[in-house]
């Protein structure tokens, strides 16, 4: 893609949020030692690339220092959260699709002081069955806001009755800026992950 736009004639910046070792460049899911560096780094130079191009660095160093700062409020509240006390959740997309490890999601519910219950088990975005569903049995479940349609076929379907969020009516449409994505945002970092932290431990 990027070729086929310079072959017209139109400069291209490419932006990766997520700083990939050697090798694992491009991969959708790729090997990381350290996920948390990986997406911090990655989402850092974005923002400066971006600052670079529209010569506007010092907006992209404000950019970042806010964006981090607002993060470390959270985190710092709720780092001592021990492992077990965490709640559990699930990210519900369309088709029972869900992220893994490997992804920033598990990192936004890890700052969140939650658990992101398909971590343990596959790596990535994957479908997944409802019988794994059923088996991690999450506390809360989570649809981002562009799927509010899971919500009703959650809802509505026999199937996920006998899971917890459903009994207990912890099902949450996430507003635009709590960005559940395979990337991170800088708005989902700075107030998403907030957000995410007093509704899943008002």
């Amino acid at each position: 893609m990027i070729e086929q736009i310079e072959q017209a004639g139109v400069p291209v910046v490419a932006i990766s949020l997520r700083e990939d070792k050697k090798g694992e460049e491009g991969k959708v899911n790729p090997e990381m030692e350290d996920e948390e560096v990986a997406y911090n780094n990655g989402l850092k130079q974005g923002i400066y690339l971006i600052g670079e191009v529209i010569n506007r660095q010092a907006q992209a160093q404000k950019l970042v220092t806010y964006t981090f700062e607002q993060r470390e409020l959270v985190s710092q509240r709720l780092s001592k959260v021990p492992d077990e006390q965490r709640v559990r959740v699930y990210i519900a997309n369309p088709d029972l699709a869900t992220y893994g490890s490997g992804k920033y999601t598990g990192l936004m519910m890890l700052h969140a002081g939650a658990k992101n219950v398909a971590a343990e088990t596959i790596k990535g975005f994957k479908q997944v069955s409802i019988e794994q569903v059923i088996h991690w049995n999450p506390a809360v479940i989570f649809v981002q806001e562009r799927y509010p349609q899971v919500i009703e076929q959650i809802k509505k379907d026999p199937s996920w009755q006998i899971i917890d969020a459903v009994k207990n009516q912890r099902i949450y449409l996430m507003p635009e800026y709590a960005k559940a994505w395979g990337y991170p945002m800088p708005e989902a970092l700075a107030i998403g992950e907030l957000w995410l932290a007093k509704t899943t431990l008002p």
